[in-house]
């Protein structure tokens, strides 16, 4: 109670205050209006990182949780973008870093998570966990490290993936083969991006709303 209590204060003052002129620098989160990706957000933004948070359909959602940042005194900024349905992913780096000149974190935390044992599992289920939950942060990660090349900086990714990689739940298969898929890039990419841009990946268990 007494930390809750104090935390609001801090809010309170950070209300007042205008954006913070020196930052850590700016933290791209794909799927930061809801959930998770809201929490890793508010994190970030608490840290002391200017937000680029993006989302696709939870519009209301997101401009909730931008204001819920901004009260920490750094800037955050809506981009709306459909990652599953874009020519190009690399659009959406393009438009942060055109906002944002220092964005040098990547969080990718935007995934689908659809049940389906092997089968019951159609190619157009399949095609949608790879798309969003691999092929997405793939890209993404590619744009980033090329942004961050250019302007000779470093940077950080963050790929979101799920406890359950470590096992089999053939209900989830897709799902779980996406994640897997992912868990394999984010060391390869660690790897090779180095030292560059540190890339890690993080796999969270079950999450109460």
């Amino acid at each position: 109670l007494h930390l809750s209590i104090r935390r609001q204060r801090q809010m309170c003052i950070r209300d007042r205050e205008s954006p913070q002129e020196h930052t850590k620098g700016t933290a791209l989160i794909t799927g930061g209006a809801v959930r998770l990706g809201k929490a890793m957000m508010l994190g970030l933004a608490e840290a002391g990182y200017r937000v680029a948070l993006h989302y696709h359909s939870s519009q209301a959602a997101a401009i909730e949780a931008a204001e819920e940042a901004r009260a920490f005194g750094v800037e955050c900024e809506l981009f709306p973008f459909d990652l599953v349905g874009a020519a190009n992913v690399a659009d959406l780096i393009d438009q942060v870093r055109s906002r944002f000149p220092d964005l040098n974190v990547l969080v990718n935390s935007a995934s689908v998570y659809d049940p389906a044992p092997i089968l019951a599992t159609d190619p157009a289920l399949l095609a949608k966990q790879f798309k969003l939950n691999f092929e997405v942060p793939y890209f993404l990660t590619q744009a980033f490290a090329r942004s961050i090349q250019a302007i000779g900086a470093t940077g950080s990714v963050v790929n979101i993936l799920d406890s359950k990689i470590g096992s089999n739940h053939y209900h989830y298969s897709a799902y779980l083969l996406s994640k897997k898929a992912l868990a394999e890039f984010t060391k390869m990419a660690a790897i090779e991006l180095a030292p560059t841009i540190r890339t890690n990946g993080i796999s969270p268990g079950v999450i109460l709303p």
